[in-house]
């Protein structure tokens, strides 16, 4: 079956002479909006990540696809992500405080982008990001993209079976919670949807799980 983000065919705007009954409503309920919610216009919020003093250090951009026009159970499945309970990340604290274990925080970049969908779907190309001669074409999806209902749990399927891979184990508890031994040398792993924590006492080790 093929699935898609949204309809190819876009959807006309109907057009509303200026005395119909459905602008009139159209215009009495803007006003009530500006005059209830007491709107006013503000310069909008620049998206970028700040340092610590404030200053802006890089801009932040995502390109996304439409997932609320999703319909669950045609276009998308499960959407359940999973993270790291906060009593099992205060316990591992508590561990490498008692034991004077290494800590190490980490974040996974385009975290969305990681994972494999099964659906098949597609979606239009971006406006400003068009190919010359292929405007009507579109792109077929073979990974999660931002937007997507079911964008975090793949992210999350893919780093568990990756993980897992190099020998980490998950917790019986805590699906968000990894461990991998090696003779005296042990290593954490805290997965918090994109954030990681890694907490062992072996620098090397905590060197290849981070690379």
């Amino acid at each position: 079956m093929i699935y898609f983000v949204y309809h190819i065919e876009r959807p006309e705007i109907p057009r509303v002479r200026p005395l119909d009954q459905r602008f009139i409503i159209v215009v009495l309920f803007y006003f009530a909006f500006l005059i209830i919610a007491s709107a006013c216009f503000i310069p909008g919020p620049i998206h970028a990540i700040h340092s610590t003093d404030g200053e802006v250090t890089t801009f932040k951009a995502r390109l996304v696809a439409k997932g609320y026009t999703q319909r669950p159970g045609v276009d998308f499945e499960k959407t359940y992500l999973p993270v790291a309970m906060a009593k099992s990340i205060w316990i591992l604290l508590v561990i490498s405080a008692y034991y004077d274990h290494e800590i190490w925080q980490m974040d996974v970049k385009i975290t969305f982008l990681n994972g494999f969908i099964e659906e098949e779907i597609y979606m239009y190309q971006s406006v400003g990001f068009i190919s010359i001669g292929e405007e009507q074409k579109v792109y077929r999806l073979h990974r999660s993209i931002y937007g997507l209902k079911q964008a975090s749990q793949s992210w999350n399927i893919r780093f568990d079976d990756v993980i897992k891979s190099y020998d980490f184990v998950k917790n019986e508890f805590d699906p968000c919670i990894y461990k991998k031994v090696s003779g005296s040398s042990v290593v954490f792993l805290v997965l918090y949807v994109d954030d990681i924590l890694l907490i062992g006492n072996d620098i090397k080790m905590l060197g290849d799980t981070k690379a």
